[in-house]
């Protein structure tokens, strides 16, 4: 196992300083276009310049985290989304060209959320939370309702395009579940919310680029036994990277 930092974007900062000082070496980056000022990595030449950055300031740009584009018509099934599936693709093989071989994706539209973002914790820690019943209390999206089968078509219409460039490409894409896992949101289904699921996502591609983000944290305010799936899926070879995070909770309340 190796240890990697996120970086947003491609500014080095005193986060780069810090972790150089602990000991960390390799990188992993979301490299939007609103982070770095540059094109999406489906652009050969922005993505070699930011990989370049990296690597002159000590790191081995291991992997990309989260989108990398504007996502929304993949993810929603909207019209425009051939074209942006086919820029996906492209970065999947500038990927493969500029040695950076993981990716950790999701396929949340509405994304990482939270109802609170500085409660106090142990030792007065600034840490997010989420409520459920706070959330229902906010409108829904400007797209909704979107179901869950909705989603679930989208994702399996995406792994069927993108699957064969990756493997093709040797990139190894990690799905992440959902978080929080629970459903819907803003009136948008989400569908990486259990072990269950996971395991469905699994069985839609045997490519050995298809694989898992094993985020521990989310697995537990699942409620799901991880130490058990960890055996499940890592005996399959199926996590190719991973996430530790210290929380408590359930999908309603963490």
């Amino acid at each position: 196992m190796k240890l990697s930092f996120l970086f947003f974007g491609n500014k080095p900062d005193e986060k780069w300083q810090l972790c150089r000082q602990m000991g960390i070496e390799n990188a992993i980056a979301k490299l939007a276009p609103e982070l770095t000022g540059d094109l999406p990595p489906w652009d050969y030449d922005s993505f070699a310049r930011s990989r370049s950055i990296y690597q002159e300031n000590g790191f081995n740009l291991a992997g990309l985290e989260g989108d990398q584009m504007n996502m929304t018509r993949i993810k929603l099934g909207l019209e425009g989304r051939d074209k942006d599936v086919e820029q996906y693709c492209l970065m999947l093989e500038n990927m493969g060209r500029l040695g950076v071989k993981l990716l950790c994706y999701n396929f949340m539209y509405t994304g990482w959320y939270r109802t609170h973002t500085s409660m106090q914790e142990r030792g007065g820690a600034r840490v997010s939370g989420f409520s459920y019943e706070a959330a229902l209390k906010e409108p829904d999206n400007e797209y909704a309702p979107v179901s869950e089968q909705q989603i679930w078509d989208n994702y399996q219409w995406f792994l069927e395009r993108v699957m064969p460039v990756a493997e093709a490409s040797g990139v190894r894409m990690a799905l992440h579940p959902d978080d929080p896992p629970i459903s819907p949101i803003n009136g948008i289904g989400r569908i990486f919310i259990s072990a269950a699921a996971i395991r469905n996502a699994l069985s839609l591609s045997a490519s050995p680029s298809h694989g898992l983000t094993f985020c521990q944290g989310t697995y537990t305010t699942m409620n799901e036994d991880v130490l058990s799936l960890i055996g499940e899926f890592g005996s399959g070879k199926r996590i190719f990277f991973v996430h530790i995070r210290d929380v408590v909770g359930t999908p309603q309340e963490f």
